[in-house]
């Protein structure tokens, strides 16, 4: 069990997804400063090896944190 740490009241697990070009996405970490192309649009890393994000909600005050959890298999 989590708990917050601005009010020590439960924390709950969740997804905060991303939508991308005719899809949903799972948001994910990656090192470094972020680039855009020419176009203005974001230049991701090949492959896709970025760390999925987890969020977590506190049910008292409503805080979210979100953590760079372990890489996708």
């Amino acid at each position: 069990m989590n708990y917050c740490p601005k009010c020590n009241s439960e924390m709950e697990q969740g997804f905060i997804p991303e939508r991308g070009h005719e899809s949903t996405i799972h948001p994910k970490w990656f090192p470094g400063e972020m680039k855009r192309n020419l176009l203005g649009t974001l230049k991701i890393p090949r492959p896709l090896e970025g760390i999925p994000l987890v969020s977590y909600r506190c049910s008292g005050c409503g805080l979210i944190e979100i953590y760079a959890n372990h890489r996708e298999e």
